[in-house]
This record gives C-alpha cells, sequence and structure tokens, in this order.
C-alpha cells in the first residue's frame, strides 16, 4: 500500500513538473516574441531619428541659402528698398496679416 501511495506522489509530482515546463516555455516563448517586437522597435526609431537628423540638416541648408540670398539681394538694391521691405515684413509679423507672401518678385 505505501509503495502505492509513493508511486502515485511521484506521478502527480511529474504531472506538476510537467506543467511547470509547459508553462515555462510558453512564457519563455513569449519573452522572445516581445524582445523581437521591442527590437524591430527599436530599428524603426532609429530609421526615423536619422531621417528627422537628414531632414533637420536640409532644413538648415535651405535657410542658410535663404540667408545668403536676401544678403546678395539686399546689397544689390538701394538702402531705402530694403528699408521698405523690411518695414513690411515687420507689419506683417506684427499684425499677423494672412495673405501676404513677400514682394512680387519673391512670388
Amino acid at each position: 500500500r505505501r509503495h502505492g501511495e509513493e508511486k502515485q506522489q511521484i506521478d502527480q509530482a511529474e504531472m506538476q513538473q510537467t506543467a511547470r515546463q509547459e508553462r515555462y516555455d510558453s512564457l519563455a516563448g513569449l519573452i522572445r516574441a516581445a524582445t523581437v517586437k521591442r527590437n524591430e522597435l527599436q530599428e524603426q526609431r532609429k530609421t526615423a531619428w536619422r531621417e528627422l537628423e537628414a531632414l533637420q540638416e536640409q532644413v538648415q541648408e535651405a535657410r542658410q541659402e535663404l540667408e545668403k540670398g536676401q544678403v546678395q539681394l539686399n546689397r544689390s538694391l538701394p538702402k531705402h528698398i530694403i528699408q521698405g521691405l523690411a518695414a513690411v515684413e515687420n507689419i506683417v509679423a506684427a499684425k499677423n496679416i494672412n495673405g501676404y507672401y513677400g514682394p512680387l518678385i519673391d512670388n
């Protein structure tokens, strides 16, 4: 009789061990899947940052070109015209006027 009880306890312990192993394997699979997803998202984030930096660099270059062009334009125009254009820009900005796109020559 005692031998039967021990056998039953061993069988029960083995079943519990099998259930634990299955649960462990399931959780390990979930962890692996989550890790893969995390790595994919990190790569996407890195790619997005690289694209953002490239775009910011392009914007900076465009601003520098614009400034350079404005300086060259200012050198070629009489002083009173430059002051008048600057005054118009200041008024448009101060009054928040919509629909003004700059001097006709710029459009």
